[in-house]
């Protein structure tokens, strides 16, 4: 048995993550709700807020629950249409065969080898398992064979309609999902354990992670002045950089001092470093070590007012 109030204390403390859903053994909502910001932008955790109730009644088989759900499934030979179950489709969908779409390398690899056609046929893919995952999340369940027909079926209209046509994937695996693929959830899921529940979250999570890091890699471009530049030679560049090459020598020298000096003057170190009085900044201006003089200080200040008087520029 759940606690309503343990999944609304999770729900305020990790929503952000789905803790609520995990406890309540929703992993596919969660799953998807990690690969679509949360359900677009926290719509979807926000709107477990209200959703919860049911959520508990669901998994704890709370009687008048199973009577209502009884009743839909004596009227109803299958689930009826969900405008939020449908768009949620639609939307994530998209965003999965978006994000596989780009990871496909656009340069050519291993001397000369093509993989951007691989692209027009391993996208429609992603978009039919986001419509299946979200088609078989709580009381409803359908065939992944008829999100796929329909994802695929836009392939046929490619030769005509161009590429584009390809964003329509989520829409017809939608609609051949819900029309010949959905129906009741008439038994209860198998409990499976932790492990393999958190291991099926882990590989699951790769596959997309590792779509998100080829496109980071082999496509992602960042413009500066007008000129782009490949998103891997601007974070190499980023750390060649001085700005964080001196992040790194700070960073090396507080951990340094906790080992030689203790947490205490490490991190009365650390403060200094973060220069809160300014003076670090001032004296690298000055182009002076920090313990300069008084003297020192005002001579260079001369020297400087000499040099960048307005008179001469």
């Amino acid at each position: 048995m759940k606690s309503l109030l343990v999944a609304y204390l999770l729900w305020v403390v990790g929503g952000w993550c789905c803790l609520h859903l995990l406890y309540l053994r929703r992993d596919k909502q969660a799953f998807v709700y990690w690969w679509s910001f949360g359900g677009y932008f926290g719509c979807g955790v926000l709107r477990d807020f209200f959703r919860l109730p049911a959520y508990v009644k669901h998994y704890n088989d709370d009687p008048e629950f199973v009577e209502e759900l009884t009743d839909k499934m004596r009227r109803k030979s299958k689930p009826g249409l969900s405008i939020s179950r449908m768009v949620a489709q639609m939307m994530v969908g998209n965003l999965w065969y978006l994000l596989v779409y780009a990871a496909v390398p656009k340069e050519p690899l291993f001397g000369g080898l093509h993989l951007q056609p691989l692209a027009v046929l391993v996208a429609p893919m992603a978009s039919a398992v986001a419509v299946w995952l979200i088609g078989n999340i709580g009381q409803e369940c359908g065939k992944l064979r008829w999100a796929l027909i329909g994802s695929y079926s836009v392939l046929v209209a490619v030769p005509a309609l161009g590429e584009q046509v390809l964003n329509w994937c989520c829409v017809l695996s939608m609609l051949f999902f819900n029309k010949c693929g959905k129906k009741w959830r008439r038994t209860r899921e198998p409990k499976v354990t932790v492990c393999r529940r958190v291991s099926t979250l882990l590989v699951s999570s790769l596959l997309l992670s590792s779509c998100l890091c080829s496109f980071l890699y082999f496509n992602a471009e960042l413009e500066s002045n007008g000129e782009k530049v490949k998103f891997r030679d601007a974070v190499g560049n980023f750390i060649r950089s001085p700005m964080f090459q001196e992040f790194k020598e700070n960073i090396k020298k507080v951990y340094n001092d906790t080992w030689t000096q203790g947490f205490g003057p490490a991190w009365t170190n650390f403060i200094e470093l973060m220069d809160p009085t300014g003076s670090i900044h001032a004296f690298k201006v000055l182009e002076l070590p920090k313990n300069a003089t008084q003297t020192e200080i005002k001579e260079r200040i001369r020297d400087l007012s000499k040099q960048w008087h307005p008179d001469k520029h």
